[in-house]
């Protein structure tokens, strides 16, 4: 629920104060996984990334955020879950392919 509400309130202002706009998402399946790979470029990314699709996106995010309580809350709500950049990290990869699975 929390994340369909973030998502409205982010797509309108990226909407009305950008002008933005999304070019090809309909060629993406709607209800099979998919893997979407950005450049990671402003801390916006994710927000317009998440804001781009009508469907559910959930994140691969560097685990120091989860380190800030407010913000690992958030984060988690909004479908990030954490990733170890210094190693091979096993469980996120694991809870990645399991969300692709799902859908």
């Amino acid at each position: 629920m929390f994340y369909w509400f973030a998502w409205c309130v982010c797509r309108a202002i990226l909407l009305l104060v950008r002008r933005w706009r999304v070019e090809g998402a309909e060629n993406l399946p709607r209800e099979e996984g998919v893997v979407i790979v950005a450049n990671h470029i402003s801390y916006w990314d994710p927000v317009v990334v998440g804001c781009a699709f009508k469907r559910r996106v959930f994140f691969l995010a560097k685990e120091e955020l989860f380190r800030i309580p407010l913000l690992a809350t958030l984060v988690t709500k909004l479908g990030a879950f954490p990733v170890r950049r210094e190693s091979i990290d096993r469980r996120a990869l694991r809870l990645a392919m399991e969300k692709l699975s799902a859908g």
